[in-house]
């Protein structure tokens, strides 16, 4: 109980810690995004600024089900996905000239799915379960 309650705790000061905001002048030009989830309501980003987009994802489910869908066309975008729940899923989609998705996993059954479509694609995948599955497609233009 000590260690969820600790784990629980250094998470919850990163969340706060990590950025939150969206700033524009005229058309969007960043975009940031930060959602920290305890439960098993799924999240879903989809974030289209010209310059950058960051979404940061941590979601808690306990021994239920997480999902995160991310979506994100500019020219920098960036994705981390930290998932812990019975079974979890994420899917990120990046379309720009430098995408960069992370996504760790643990659970029983975790599920990972990126897509990067871009001149420099960087992912990486961490899963810890009994089932893992894990698909990456990248396209260089």
């Amino acid at each position: 109980m000590t260690k969820q309650f600790c784990c629980a705790a250094l998470i919850s000061i990163a969340a706060i810690a990590l950025p939150s905001a969206a700033l524009a002048a005229g058309n969007q030009k960043v975009s940031v995004q930060t959602v920290f989830e305890i439960g098993n309501n799924p999240v879903v980003i989809n974030q289209s600024a010209t310059n950058l987009n960051i979404a940061n994802v941590i979601e808690f489910g306990g021994t239920g089900t997480v999902n995160a869908t991310v979506t994100q066309s500019g020219t920098t975008n960036v994705t981390r996905v930290l998932q812990i729940g019975g079974t979890t899923n994420a899917a990120v989609l990046q379309a720009g000239t430098n995408n960069t998705a992370w996504v760790t996993q643990i659970g029983t059954n975790t599920n990972a799915l990126i897509a990067q479509w871009g001149v420099t694609n960087t992912a990486s995948v961490r899963q810890h379960g009994l089932a893992n599955w894990a698909a990456l497609f990248q396209f260089g233009r």
